[in-house]
């Protein structure tokens, strides 16, 4: 409060700088009240130079606001004390007057040891800090640093991925004929079981692994899902020759079918014979993966609604293996000496997918 370089000087300046800012109501009686109010408000304001000022400023009208109660305490009571002693006498009178000497100096006491504690310098306000104030993004990113996550929601779906890919190489595709003996649409579960376990255990050798079923789910086209206990029994089964056994072993027409990855190449050139097998064996050889893993292609949007001078256009490519379908995703599909830039399937297109013929 002693810095004579700044502005505010005295009560009157303060009370200025604060109607100026304000933080007071012009023309209002400064109250205890208003200005703990006021200083609420400057306590919500960032640490910058215009807060010193208005910390200053408070100081001075707080100054005002204890000195004029006790000035008006020793008016009223010099008033008072000097109204009874008017009639007495003068020895009494004398003690009187001393009694009030007595008062008036513990009172003038209490007044100077509380404007020595107001003039006492105040801790620096720190300019290191940031002079804005924090933003929504800031507070938040803190919040997220004080409490970090227990878990890693990145994690949590990587670990859930592989969890479903496990189970997915457990399982095994059925499609059996509609007119099939035994594996029918309103067959049983139980007799589902008892049937493929059957088959299976007619397949048992040395060198077989475990076959046993461990869940069957019925699709709606009357496909059926079997899951295997072990990956390695699934896997097994699907080799050309153990594929046939099986199927013959459960009798009628009913086939093993592959698990089909679809991924989707755009401008895929319509001059390509997608029909022809040499041609998917070419596609597999220039994008070197596995011979036999592309079972088909097909285009997207029918052929016969193409423009006139259309030379590609849209296609969904099946693969039979997830290795296959990512090496392709992550390094191209060659055709015709140039390499496409497919991508994953969504189940839920963001737009129609006649749409993207442009």
């Amino acid at each position: 409060m002693n810095d004579a370089s700044e502005g505010i000087i005295d009560a009157t300046s303060a009370r200025k700088y604060l109607d100026d800012t304000q933080f007071c109501v012009p023309g209002e009686d400064m109250t205890p009240e208003h200005l703990s109010h006021a200083l609420f408000y400057i306590s919500k304001k960032a640490a910058t130079p215009t807060l010193r000022s208005m910390i200053r400023a408070a100081a001075f009208l707080a100054t005002t606001l204890t000195v004029s109660p006790i000035i008006a305490s020793i008016q009223h009571f010099l008033s008072s004390e000097t109204a009874k002693s008017a009639g007495l006498n003068s020895p009494l009178q004398n003690e009187e007057l001393k009694e009030i000497t007595i008062k008036l100096n513990t009172t003038i006491r209490q007044w100077s040891s509380q404007q020595e504690s107001m003039q006492q310098p105040s801790a620096p306000v720190p300019r290191s800090q940031n002079h804005h104030p924090q933003s929504f993004h800031d507070i938040v990113a803190n919040e997220c640093r004080s409490n970090p996550p227990t878990s890693n929601p990145t994690m949590q779906g990587a670990d859930q991925a592989r969890g479903r890919s496990a189970i997915k190489q457990r399982q095994l595709l059925m499609d059996p004929d509609s007119d099939h003996l035994t594996i029918k649409s309103d067959t049983s579960i139980e007799d589902l079981v008892k049937t493929f376990q059957k088959a299976l255990d007619s397949l048992n050798t040395n060198s077989s692994p475990p076959l046993q079923i461990r869940s069957i789910f019925r699709l709606r086209n009357q496909g059926l899902v079997l899951e295997l206990s072990d990956a390695e029994a699934a896997a097994w089964l699907r080799e050309p020759a153990t594929r046939l056994d099986f199927t013959t072993k459960l009798g009628g027409k009913i086939r093993l079918k592959d698990r089909q990855y679809n991924i989707v190449v755009p401008f895929f050139p319509i001059s390509t014979d997608i029909q022809c097998t040499e041609t998917l064996q070419r596609i597999e050889e220039d994008s070197h993966i596995q011979s036999g893993t592309i079972s088909q292609i097909r285009w997207i949007k029918d052929p016969a609604k193409r423009e006139k001078h259309q030379r590609v256009a849209h296609t969904i490519v099946s693969l039979t293996s997830t290795e296959a379908a990512n090496k392709v995703i992550s390094n191209g599909l060659y055709v015709n000496m140039e390499c496409l830039k497919p991508c994953k399937d969504k189940r839920e297109p963001i737009r129609c997918l006649a749409a993207t013929q442009g």
